[in-house]
This record gives structure tokens, C-alpha cells and sequence, in this order.
């Protein structure tokens, strides 16, 4: 079974357990479509955590960057 372990919960359904991120990924990417829309979720997140630095290198805090870019605080 490769990287992963399969048992049983305690309500009898299959869990499985990876032994690193790289095997899940493998399995997830097998999943039709699963492989773009995990490639578009870290895209979103690299760029939230850019955004982030850039506020914080800047010295502003959310709501700061919200009212410069004409958006709602949790937005950001």
C-alpha cells in the first residue's frame, strides 16, 4: 500500500494514514480534477501569505490596508 496505513475507526469505516505529505498528495492527485483545484488552493495561499508580509513589512495593520484599498477588514 505504499506510504499509507488503512484501519478501521471505531465506527468501522476505512481511515487511512499517510506517512508523509507527499504520499498524500499522490493518493489526492489521482482524484479527477483534485490535482488543479489543490494547485489553485496553494496558489490562494502563497498569495494571502505574500499579501500578509507585505502589510506587516509596511507597518500597517489589516484594518489600515482595508480602508487604503477601499475593502472590509475581513476581507483581508
Amino acid at each position: 500500500m505504499g506510504g499509507q496505513m488503512k484501519e478501521k475507526d471505531r465506527r468501522g469505516r476505512e481511515r487511512v494514514e499517510y506517512r508523509d505529505f507527499e504520499d498524500f498528495k499522490k493518493e489526492m492527485y489521482k482524484i479527477p480534477g483534485a490535482k488543479e483545484r489543490i494547485e489553485k488552493a496553494f496558489a490562494e495561499l502563497n498569495l494571502a501569505h505574500q499579501i500578509i508580509e507585505l502589510r506587516e513589512k509596511a507597518h500597517m495593520s489589516q484594518a489600515e490596508l482595508a480602508k487604503e484599498i477601499n475593502t472590509k477588514q475581513h476581507f483581508l
